[in-house]
């Protein structure tokens, strides 16, 4: 879970520099006296596409690593129901066990009783 927080707050930073950059991109071009207005719109939508790109990108990026993280919660979950049954197992194993030494004894006795007898 720290994991998680940690990757998060890193995905929110870097997607915060990646705003402040790319406004820095869009204030450079328009306030770039060298290019025409055409070219100012041309450099201004290529700027826009690429950001919706690098949004759909990062989208795409974000439910992958939501996917795989509840993925490995339910591992995690199936390992700890794996523990817990396989602990079980083991006491019913002891249990029967202590009940077949149980049942041995009684059978010795029995059969020391009869040979008395």
């Amino acid at each position: 879970a720290a994991a998680a927080a940690e990757e998060q707050e890193a995905m929110e930073t870097r997607a915060k520099s990646n705003v402040y950059k790319t406004f820095d991109l869009f204030e450079a071009v328009e306030t770039d006296g060298s290019l025409t207005e055409t070219e100012k719109e041309r450099k201004l939508r290529e700027l826009n596409d690429a950001k919706e790109e690098a949004d759909m990108a990062t989208a795409k990026a974000e439910e992958a690593a939501a996917r795989l993280r509840a993925e490995a919660s339910a591992a995690v979950a199936r390992s700890r129901e794996a523990v817990r049954i396989a602990e079980a197992l083991s006491t019913i194993a002891e249990q029967s066990k202590s009940t077949a030494l149980q049942l041995k004894l009684d059978v010795e006795a029995q059969n020391a009783i009869a040979m008395r007898g």
